[in-house]
């Protein structure tokens, strides 16, 4: 199955227009077609419906996200399969990630204060996450996302498919062997570069 507008998913959703596309997956705005609400929605990447570590990867994401209940982490409403392909149902948020805010702002830095407003709504968000027993393991300015609601910044984490449980929470699906780098190597942690057991530091770093 290709998405493409006007399909209907679940026999309540219906595709309006691509949002964006990376390595996982593609993302879709759609309308719930008996509530009239817009809503993000997520595909894995047909190249990965005989990838089982994909399709593990892409369902670990949704349940990971969906066990963390703060106002600072992308929230997951749905989650299911159509036509073979997996998908997730998320808010629909305005405004930009990180990566693109730093790269408008071409040379001029943010000033501290600015920093610490974002750095501390993210740590509110990874601190939700770890007392929900999951790590997300890559945490960078593309998995930050800037969200407008009500005229107010809010800063959201995004992206939890390479996300690992931690104690006795979230049942770990994904076995990852130790000797395989996970993440993004511009911002893994010293440990994570060395394969030694991530912790809650290392989304600190």
């Amino acid at each position: 199955m290709k998405p493409a507008p006007g399909s209907v998913i679940a026999d309540k959703y219906r595709l309006d227009r691509p949002l964006g596309e990376g390595g996982m997956g593609m993302v879709w705005v759609a309308t719930h077609i008996e509530l009239g609400l817009e809503v993000a929605i997520k595909f894995m990447h047909s190249k990965l419906v005989h990838d089982e570590l994909g399709r593990a990867r892409f369902k670990q994401e949704a349940k990971a996200a969906a066990k963390i209940r703060s106002s600072h982490v992308a929230r997951i409403t749905d989650y299911g399969s159509h036509a073979g392909l997996a998908y997730m149902v998320l808010e629909l948020m305005v405004g930009e990630d990180l990566s693109t805010h730093l790269k408008r702002r071409h040379s001029s830095r943010m000033s501290l204060a600015r920093t610490a407003e974002i750095v501390t709504s993210l740590s509110k968000g990874l601190e939700a996450a770890h007392n929900a027993g999951i790590l997300h393991r890559d945490i960078k300015p593309s998995n930050v996302f800037l969200a407008q609601v009500d005229g107010v910044e809010v800063v959201k984490i995004l992206d939890f498919g390479v996300a690992k449980a931690l104690g006795s929470g979230l049942t770990d699906s994904v076995k990852t062997s130790s000797d395989v780098l996970v993440g993004s190597p511009r911002y893994m942690s010293p440990e994570q570069i060395r394969t030694d057991p991530p912790d809650r530091r290392s989304d600190l770093w």
